[in-house]
């Protein structure tokens, strides 16, 4: 048995005519090179030659004028370099040429201009004068001469120049055409792949600048939102404005109250307007995993969204995360499932927006908290000042009078020296909802500090004031909180505005004057500004001054 050895076949030489045809461009580059740089050459050394024949010359009419008599071997010198200069400019032109002719007529004028010269070295220094305007025009003349030569030459060298310009473009040209010619037919083949990839890269290119111009458009918008829920629904049109025929929904998460809303429009007849009115965060599997969720239509996952596992179409649910926590997610409802461009433009618009989001939150939430008492949930002191300036600007503009109540507890200090703190606080928290609940909606209610509450009345003169702090005086009496076994009393001042003061200052004073008074008519009741100045004998001031008297608690 004999193995088949494969017949060896020798590739095609296709570089072969693409060789040949550079190296005789190359050539033909070569000897265009050579001769037009020859007539540069000659050019240069003709221009060279004529300029040191004007030197000598000049020098020698220099000797001439100012030497003294007899300084004939200088004159000579100089006549021996002009002389070699004559010679290789002569050397350099053709014969019969007029460049040849110009060199002669310079050679016949310089002869005659040496004769008047050698007289006048040898003639006494007062005769030099009457050969001096001979000498003159022969030197002028020569002068014309030779700028004739050096325009001549200048044209010949410009021209040698184009010469050598027209070469090379010609085999440059034709270095071109056979490159072409030889890689034409590989260049066609790829050529066509190639404009494939160009067309593709050009529409992805399109379409990555109009994605950033988008985002970039929905940035500059989410910066310039005020509020939360402006920002929130924006990303809503952001969303439903690059997808075609969806439906988005932006859900907030709530961790104090343990709630998942949307913060944007639901349709009444979605399923969602009925999944959403008692759903938690944990709910929605985006919000529990912390990461997309994504649902074909009809698909029947082993774990089902309790919130968006009712929906028809496709769904795509994406969470909004910052530093690991998920403070809400985002739902979009599709009639088909989103591609892979689909999905990342939800996921790109959500991770864009969700730190303004967050931001905004927790603004909103400081600026609640340091407003806010922590223990009772009521305003505190600085909230409390300043919505009194505010009450009091609309009491005056709209010409309506307001009360100022300040209250406290009586003998608070003993009920946590018995009971403890902690059931202080239980009674101040007590006391604070049940103030809560008791004032009229228009009304304010603020812890001031310790067990002093401030109430404000808006709308309200002086017996509708005495009338509401008296029904809260009685409802602290009944109120029983559990572990502290007495029930807590409360003593109340009261200042009318305008009557009593016109400044949130004046009033918080006239208030706590009142309050010392009902403090030292034995607790538990209600005093007013007015009625002690009138029983004092006193005249009602608008502005009380000093500060506010001491009062135990």
């Amino acid at each position: 048995m004999s193995l088949r050895v494969p017949a060896f076949r020798r590739p095609a030489i296709r570089p072969l005519p693409l060789v040949l045809g550079v190296l005789f461009a190359a050539a033909t580059i070569a000897v265009a090179a050579v001769a037009v740089w020859g007539g540069n050459d000659r050019g240069h050394r003709l221009l060279e030659a004529n300029d040191a024949m004007e030197s000598q010359l000049l020098r020698q009419a220099l000797l001439v004028e100012r030497t003294p008599p007899g300084d004939v071997a200088s004159f000579d010198r100089l006549s021996h370099g002009f002389d070699h200069a004559l010679s290789r400019a002569v050397a350099v032109t053709q014969p019969g040429s007029r460049e040849r002719a110009l060199l002669r007529a310079q050679s016949d004028l310089v002869d005659r201009w040496r004769l008047a010269a050698i007289r006048a070295l040898v003639a006494p220094r007062e005769d030099r004068p009457r050969d001096a305007a001979a000498r003159a025009r022969l030197l002028d003349r020569f002068s014309q001469e030779n700028a004739t030569l050096h325009e001549r030459a200048f044209l010949a060298q410009s021209a040698s120049d184009r010469t050598w310009h027209r070469a090379t473009l010609f085999a440059a040209l034709g270095l071109a055409a056979l490159v072409l010619a030889a890689g034409g037919l590989a260049a066609l083949r790829s050529w066509r792949r190639y404009a494939a990839r160009v067309v593709e890269d050009k529409r992805l290119l399109l379409e990555d600048r109009r994605r950033r111009a988008e985002q970039e458009e929905f940035g500059r918008a989410l910066q310039g939102t005020r509020t939360q829920r402006e920002a929130q629904r924006m990303l809503k049109r952001q969303l439903e404005r690059g997808l075609p025929d969806s439906l988005a929904t932006v859900l907030n998460s709530d961790s104090d109250d343990e709630r998942l809303e949307a913060v944007t429009a639901v349709p009444p007849d979605s399923p969602l307007a009925t999944t959403l009115l008692q759903a938690e965060p944990e709910d929605c599997l985006a919000v529990r995993f912390g990461q997309p969720n994504h649902r074909a239509p009809g698909a029947s996952p082993l774990l089902a969204c309790e919130l968006c596992g009712t929906l028809d179409g496709a769904v795509t649910c994406v969470p909004s995360l910052v530093g690991g926590e998920v403070i809400g997610s985002v739902l979009v409802e599709t009639p088909d499932p989103l591609d892979e461009d689909g999905r990342r433009r939800v996921t790109d618009a959500v991770a864009h927006a969700a730190p303004v989001l967050a931001s905004m939150r927790n603004l909103k939430l400081a600026e609640t908290r340091a407003a806010t008492d922590a223990l009772t949930g009521l305003a505190n002191r600085r909230a409390a000042e300043e919505t009194l300036k505010l009450m009091l600007a609309s009491a005056d503009r709209s010409v309506t009078c307001c009360a100022v109540a300040l209250f406290d507890l009586d003998h608070f200090k003993k009920v946590n020296d018995v009971y403890g703190h902690e059931k202080g606080d239980h009674l101040l928290a007590a006391v604070g909802d049940i103030a809560c609940k008791t004032v009229r909606a228009s009304d304010f209610v603020a812890r001031f500090g310790g067990e002093e509450f401030l109430l404000v009345l808006s709308n309200t003169d002086l017996d509708g004031a005495l009338v509401a702090c008296n029904k809260l005086r009685l409802a602290i009496a009944n109120l029983r909180v559990p572990g502290i076994s007495e029930g807590a009393t409360a003593s109340f001042g009261v200042a009318m505005f305008p009557g009593d003061a016109v400044s949130p200052e004046a009033l918080l004073r006239g208030a706590d004057r009142a309050l010392y008074a009902a403090k030292s008519a034995g607790r538990n009741c209600v005093k007013a500004l007015r009625t002690l100045d009138a029983a004092d004998g006193d005249t009602v001031a608008p502005e009380l001054s000093g500060d506010a008297l001491p009062h135990d608690a």
